[in-house]
């Protein structure tokens, strides 16, 4: 069962990404030939990983970079998100942009797409836990 609710969150990821409207909500990038930029703090850079009990590989995990995001997914194609905003940043009808916060203890970025906005935040449990809040609640354990 949990393999299931597994495979629907990370549809749920691919699935964020289809609709477009004209909607600019004024965050730091925006369509039409801008670049999308991310900077996550250096607390959270490097792999984080969940891991399903009893399951003989990791379910799914985050990688952070100083520039990039990247959601992993075991079996399915991984989602580096600079590089797919960046890919559609020449869709004239479309808006994808970032905007982030982040402090000592959290870090969450908001991903506007097409009008659709999608809020991923992590918040610090220790030096080698996290908390993931979207898009379902889970501890990530640090490689």
């Amino acid at each position: 069962m949990k393999q299931i609710t597994f495979l629907f969150v990370s549809l749920t990821f691919m699935l964020t990404f289809s609709g477009c409207s004209d909607d600019d909500n004024g965050s730091n990038n925006s369509g039409g030939g801008s670049s999308c930029t991310l900077a996550p703090p250096a607390w959270i850079q490097g792999s984080w990983i969940f891991e399903v009990p009893g399951s003989v590989s990791p379910t799914y995990g985050w990688t952070f970079t100083n520039n990039e995001v990247i959601f992993n997914n075991t079996g399915l194609q991984s989602i580096n998100y600079v590089q797919l905003c960046n890919s559609y940043s020449n869709v004239p009808t479309c808006i994808f942009n970032f905007s982030e916060q982040s402090s000592s203890n959290f870090y969450e970025f908001t991903w506007n797409n097409c009008g659709v906005s999608q809020i991923i935040r992590f918040e610090v449990i220790s030096t080698t836990e996290i908390r993931q809040f979207y898009p379902l609640e889970a501890t990530l354990t640090k490689q």
